[in-house]
């Protein structure tokens, strides 16, 4: 999911950067450059949001990442090697299971204030993404050539 909307900002920011290009190629009228200006800004924005992901997206990869199945099953080959057989085998599991737990609890636990901050972040990031796509639309819609208009009269 967080793969998707990174390639769905990237397209954003190709079609900002082609709107500001064309702006700059266009006549400066004040009208424009307050658009483009505006445009730059929400460009900075999503510069910046994306660089505020990544980074509580790193934080978070290590309780993303963490497979308590395959911690489970070292354990037992590693620790309780030993002691895993017949009737203690599922005391060893248990153990193993549990230490697991305490593992995936300390993860989140530690993960919580970036889980938080990511959240908000996303949540600012979708409000401003709205806007920003609302407004696009508005402009191109404005900025549509009615080939009907004669305006050389």
């Amino acid at each position: 999911m967080l793969q998707e909307l990174m390639e769905t900002i990237y397209d954003y920011e190709s079609i900002v950067e082609d709107l500001i290009g064309d702006l700059e190629t266009s006549e400066k009228e004040a009208d424009y450059e307050e658009l483009e200006d505006l445009l730059k800004d929400y460009n900075n924005f999503i510069s910046s949001s994306n660089k505020s992901i990544n980074g509580l997206c790193y934080k978070l990869e290590k309780l993303a990442r963490f497979d308590s199945h395959e911690y489970v099953n070292d354990l037992l080959e590693d620790d309780y090697a030993s002691e895993a057989y017949d009737e203690y085998l599922e005391n060893c599991v248990e153990m193993a299971t549990s230490d697991a737990r305490e593992i995936v609890e300390e993860l989140i636990k530690s993960s919580e204030k970036s889980i938080i901050a990511l959240l908000q972040l996303l949540s600012k990031y979708e409000d401003t993404m709205f806007r920003m796509f609302r407004f696009i639309d508005d402009v191109m819609r404005l900025a549509h050539v009615n080939d009907e208009i004669d305006n050389t009269i």
